[in-house]
This record gives structure tokens, sequence and C-alpha cells, in this order.
């Protein structure tokens, strides 16, 4: 029987930060254009989702403490894909809202 060895892929921080966030950007996009009829449409609901969003980004390290402190044995994979991938999704889903609701001021409501 053969030992199984562990996968090693030789991926810089960089460049992992930058495919998680590109693919933050995307899964924002189709669910943008999947669900067209989700999310806010006035411009306070998509001022407000912004912000949010925005508080969201910049309590990251606090929520990563909070993740570290309960004791996972895989808490980086938990931090990466249940924390930074939603967070970062939402964050580009927020901007696409406001600017939805932007357009639809400028445009008059008309689509």
């Amino acid at each position: 029987m053969s030992q199984l060895l562990p996968i090693e892929l030789s991926m810089t921080v960089d460049a992992f930060l930058a495919c998680l966030v590109l693919g933050a950007a995307l899964l924002a996009g189709w669910v943008l254009v999947r669900f067209d009829q989700f999310g806010p449409r006035s411009m306070f609901g998509a001022v407000f989702g912004w912000a949010f969003s925005g508080i969201l980004i910049v309590g990251i390290p606090t929520f990563i403490e909070g993740v570290l402190s309960w004791g996972l044995p895989e808490a980086r994979i938990f931090i990466v894909f249940g924390l930074a991938l939603p967070i970062f999704t939402y964050f580009f889903l927020a901007g696409a809202w406001f600017m939805r609701a932007v357009l639809d001021m400028v445009s008059g409501g008309v689509r």
C-alpha cells in the first residue's frame, strides 16, 4: 500500500489573495445576473448595504481572532472560505447594487 502524500501547491499568498478576490467578484456578478430582482432598489438601501459591507471588511481582523479562539482544527480553511470569501462577495455585490441604484436614479427607473 503506497503512502499518501499531502498535496502541496506552490502559490504565493499574494496570488492566492488575488484569486480569492477575483473569485468573490465573479460570484457577486453571478448572483447579480442570476437573481436580478434580489437586492435593494432604493438609494437608501443601496448605500446602507454598501456601508454595511465596508463595516464587515473592517471587522475581518476581529472575526479572524474570534475564529482562532474557537480552536478549530483547520481554522485557516474556515477563515478563507467561511469568512473572507462571503464577506468579499457581499462587498462586490453591495457595490453592484449601489451602482444599479445610481443608474436607476439617473435614468428615472427605466431600464
